[in-house]
């Protein structure tokens, strides 16, 4: 039986970090977002270093569902039963969101522009919510690509990861519609994320690669418990910021060349978590309790943050960015958001619950249990 390397403490610390992360990415890495005349000399500068390695927390949230997904029993109920807990959530948040924004007059009611805001389609209101429609599909997809996986790893790889890279790789340049060039582009960029997360998680690689690379044991000394942690997490960090995409070459499809790229997150994702989880057993104590609980809210929070920066944004910015100081910034930011998890996640949880009693009296996506370590 096939365990996860990270228990639930640490899973949701280091979801903790991957949305600090997220929140640095788009609070201070891109000036023009910026509406409400706060400006910071050094910004430009440090969006020049710091845009690409702030983004790695996307390809942390992918590796960490392919990482994940299989330690549950990997059924398509389990799938569509994820689903539609993740879309009741995000609806929760949404519908209050759009309402809002029109009461405003900063948003224009449409039947089809709500709808694709409430499939992750549309970014006017939700304006970070592009994750909704891939996680939906890679939900999808991960049951019909892993139903007849091997014990190969070699055909694994080929199956989880080449193939579909490949076939996206060509599907994206023949893509006409803009749309659905934007989701294809997006399952482009982070599928091999999820697909090496999946190969991780079931070949138990932390424990057999970098435990056994890194000889680490209950005696092991300071360099293997914090200094090479530490580097591999500064290394895929900022990795990021010289490699974004590896080349493997191209491939040939109906009398056409096709650039097979795959972006450089399936190492850097790994290293990064590896190396933070081990730092995080060296500070087992405030800062870990507060990278956990911000890891047990970190949807409800990467929903909520969206108002920062959408439609409205030159009323709430005001409120964001009133401290000034930009650690201040940050954590007001992080308490704000923090605040309105909390405070709805009963909601949240009460509709989740309804939702799936009524498909468990349905017989439809039945409870699945996962295995934890």
């Amino acid at each position: 039986m096939t365990y996860s390397y990270f228990d639930r403490k640490t899973s949701s610390a280091l979801k903790g970090i991957a949305l600090i992360l997220m929140f640095v990415h788009h609070f201070f890495t891109f000036p023009d977002w910026i509406t409400c005349g706060v400006e910071y000399p050094w910004q430009q500068a440090f969006a020049d270093q710091f845009c690409a390695p702030t983004d790695i927390c996307v390809s942390l949230f992918a590796f960490l569902t392919g990482y994940f997904y299989v330690f549950s029993r990997g059924t398509i109920r389990y799938s569509l039963r994820k689903i539609t807990d993740f879309l009741i959530s995000y609806w929760m948040i949404a519908i209050p969101m759009i309402a809002l924004a029109a009461w405003s007059g900063c948003y224009t009611l449409s039947k089809s522009g709500v709808v694709y805001e409430l499939l992750g389609l549309n970014s006017t209101v939700m304006s970070f919510c592009w994750y909704v429609c891939f996680f939906c599909i890679i939900m999808l997809a991960l049951p019909l690509l892993t139903r007849r996986i091997s014990q190969s790893a070699v055909m694994d790889v080929l199956l989880l990861l080449v193939f579909p890279t490949a076939a996206l790789n060509i599907w994206y340049a023949l893509e006409p519609r803009p749309l659905v060039g934007a989701v294809v582009w997006n399952l482009r960029q982070w599928w091999p994320c999820v697909a090496v997360g999946y190969l991780f998680g079931k070949y138990g690689l932390f424990e057999k690669w970098m435990d056994t690379f890194l000889q680490r044991g209950e005696k092991s000394g300071f360099a293997v418990r914090v200094v090479l942690p530490a580097l591999m997490v500064w290394a895929a960090f900022r990795g990021r910021y010289y490699i974004g995409a590896l080349n493997f070459g191209s491939v040939t499809f109906r009398s056409g060349d096709y650039t097979l790229m795959l972006t450089s997150d399936i190492i850097n994702a790994p290293l990064f978590l590896y190396g933070a989880a081990n730092l995080l057993l060296c500070c087992n104590g405030f800062l870990f309790r507060v990278l956990e609980k911000i890891g047990e809210h970190s949807m409800l929070m990467w929903f909520y943050h969206c108002v920062f920066f959408n439609c409205c944004r030159q009323f709430t910015q005001i409120v964001l960015y009133f401290p000034k100081n930009p650690v201040l910034v940050l954590l007001n930011g992080l308490i704000l958001c923090y605040m309105a998890a909390v405070l709805t996640e009963p909601v949240r949880k009460a509709l989740v619950s309804g939702k799936n009693r009524l498909l468990d009296a349905l017989r439809i996506c039945p409870v699945t249990e996962v295995r934890k370590k």
